[in-house]
């Protein structure tokens, strides 16, 4: 398989990951939500309910610092491989854990 497809499926499978995420909570909220929910954070003049505020003040940013979480660390992976020229790199090797 050439990369370009595999970097297409992995990016959908975000995709899906992450709208699923938006959906399930305390309260579920369908797809139709989530995309008024999005409509309504751009559109100044749609009044925002319950579940707009829900996915927009609290689902939403959890979502986009996970996101975020996740690619620093493994930025930090690849750097701490890098440096040590080692693929198996951890950071007890740096001194890094140690309290």
């Amino acid at each position: 398989m050439q990369t370009s497809v595999k970097v297409f499926i992995l990016c959908l499978i975000l995709c899906i990951s992450l709208v699923t995420a938006l959906q399930f909570g305390a309260k579920f909220v369908s797809l139709d939500q989530i995309i008024s929910a999005l409509i309504s954070m751009i559109d100044a003049n749609t009044k925002a309910s319950m579940t707009d505020t829900i996915i927009t003040d609290i689902r939403l940013p959890r979502l986009i610092y996970s996101v975020l979480t996740g690619i620093g660390l493994s930025l930090v992976g690849l750097l701490m491989q890098t440096v040590t020229r080692n693929a198996l790199a951890d950071p007890y090797v740096l001194g890094v854990s140690s309290g």
